[in-house]
């Protein structure tokens, strides 16, 4: 992630004709305003051109996304935090959770709420990022995502989340979960937002090897007909919650001019390969673990962290070498189907497809596609090629602005 230079700590700009970016520079004591899953807060102001202005906050240090449980309770990180108006405060401790969150929406104080209704977390592990965006706590948040931190968020939420391909945005700073699978990405109110944002952060800094030097050039202006637009359509004819909003998603598409393709994903034991990430959690967290502060963490039931990284110690180095070459041949099996669409849509949280395509890399972006008979929001996923933010965006982008689900916002009367 790119560092503004800062001029007499409080003042540093940059206008690129859609961005201003300024700094003040935020006091130990406003810790509060870190949501949980936090690096990146921003308020709206200044502009009314179209999309969110932005004004950029940011934390620095590995300490703000590893301070949510017990065991971290006691450090504060090196803040470097722009102001925030807050807005409503009873609002705002409403949804709140402190720093970041490695386990769903369960924080040490408590549970970061679904602002829609508090009767239900927001879900996680971005769970500030995304309670924060719905609740209009911020014009945009940072979110990090392993295997759904940001997808499972956003579509609870209702709020449109960006997971970038892997080794697109720097995650110096950030804690490490899974080596070769965190990612970090935006989470705002708009397709286009998420556009302006990783334009923003995207790109190599010198710290995080990872990154890759690919261009990213946002034009919004596609033409439905003439892409290669694909739908998981075994996911499609499951019975599931949504489905209703689902299938209305790819009538949308065709209405717009999309000649939408059937696809199947590469036919794989998925789910068998999680254990690579808890195996990489586990070596991230050895320190954690083997010095006991492990039983300072909250959830403790079995399959909680604690108990996961625990487990995870025992995984032979040859299941994990041996699951990694599966995943190679994965890897190439969505390279070669990824060779005949452009894009393609899935529902948000069913099948095999967010493990699948978090263990290959490629990019997601999650925005509502409508409401329950109760009144939360419904969410559908969008997936592109390796490092072709620009053309999934631009899709995404086409279905939001024929729709309204994401100008709708919970009634925070609480």
């Amino acid at each position: 992630m790119r560092k503004m230079p800062a001029e007499d700590g409080r003042t540093a700009g940059r206008s690129d004709g859609r961005l201003v970016w300024k700094t003040t520079v935020c006091p130990s004591d406003r810790l509060t305003v870190l949501l949980a899953g936090v690096a990146l807060l921003v308020s709206a102001c200044g502009d009314s051109r179209g999309p969110t202005p932005l004004v950029l906050y940011s934390t620095h240090g590995r300490d703000q996304l590893t301070a949510t449980e017990k065991a971290f309770e006691a450090q504060n990180p090196d803040i470097d935090v722009r102001w925030l108006d807050m807005g409503s405060q009873d609002a705002f401790d409403r949804v709140r959770s402190e720093r970041a969150n490695p386990q769903g929406d369960v924080w040490f104080g408590g549970t970061t709420k679904n602002p829609w209704n508090l009767a239900e977390g927001s879900s996680g592990s971005s769970a500030g990022p995304g309670a924060a965006t719905a609740a209009g706590l911020a014009g945009f948040t940072i979110g990090t995502e392993t295997w759904g931190s940001i997808i499972s968020p956003s579509a609870r939420c209702g709020v449109t989340g960006l997971r970038p391909s892997f080794g697109r945005v720097s995650r110096a700073g950030a804690m490490a979960l899974s080596w070769s699978m965190d990612k970090i990405g935006p989470m705002c109110r708009s397709v286009e937002d998420c556009a302006l944002v990783l334009q923003a952060i995207y790109g190599p800094d010198g710290q995080d090897g990872t990154v890759v030097d690919r261009p990213f050039s946002w034009n919004p202006a596609v033409n439905l007909q003439q892409l290669r637009i694909g739908y998981i359509k075994r996911d499609f004819e499951n019975e599931r919650d949504g489905r209703a909003q689902d299938d209305q998603t790819l009538a949308t598409l065709r209405a717009l001019g999309a000649d939408l393709i059937p696809i199947d994903l590469p036919d794989y034991p998925i789910k068998a390969l999680a254990f690579i990430l808890h195996a990489e959690a586990a070596a991230a967290f050895d320190e954690l673990t083997r010095d006991d502060r492990d039983d300072l963490l909250v959830r403790q039931i079995q399959d909680a962290w604690p108990n996961m990284l625990r487990l995870s110690r025992l995984v032979p180095a040859v299941e994990y070498i041996q699951a990694n070459r599966i995943r190679t041949l994965i890897m190439r099996a969505m390279d070669d189907l990824m060779q005949t669409v452009d894009v393609y849509i899935a529902p948000a949280q069913t099948g095999d497809n967010l493990l699948l395509t978090n263990l290959t890399g490629h990019p997601a972006v999650a925005l509502p596609n409508g409401f329950t008979a109760a009144g939360t929001p419904t969410s559908i996923t969008f997936n592109g090629r390796l490092y072709d933010e620009a053309t999934l965006l631009a899709v995404a982008k086409q279905y939001q602005d024929a729709t309204s689900f994401h100008l709708r916002h919970p009634a925070m009367n609480f």
